[in-house]
C-alpha cells in the first residue's frame, strides 16, 4: 500500500485569519511555481478564479486581534 501524503505532510489547525490567508496564498501560488499557468486565476481548479464562491469561514476560526 502506498502513502497518500508526501513525507513532509503534517496536520494542524488554522489558528487565525492571518494564517488562513497565508495558507490560501500558498495554495494559490502552487500552480504558478510549477509553471502550469501565468496567474493563479488561470488554473481551472483554483479558488483564485473569479467565479469561485467560497464557503463561509469556519466558526472556530479566531478573529484577528485588534493589536495585529
Amino acid at each position: 500500500m502506498r502513502e497518500i501524503w508526501q513525507p513532509s505532510y503534517y496536520d494542524r489547525r488554522v489558528r487565525d485569519l492571518n494564517e488562513y490567508g497565508a495558507f490560501r496564498e500558498y495554495i494559490h501560488r502552487n500552480p504558478l511555481k510549477r509553471g502550469l499557468v501565468a496567474s493563479a486565476e488561470e488554473y481551472l481548479c483554483s479558488s483564485a478564479r473569479p467565479e469561485f464562491v467560497p464557503d463561509p469561514l469556519p466558526q472556530r476560526l479566531k478573529p484577528i486581534s485588534v493589536g495585529a
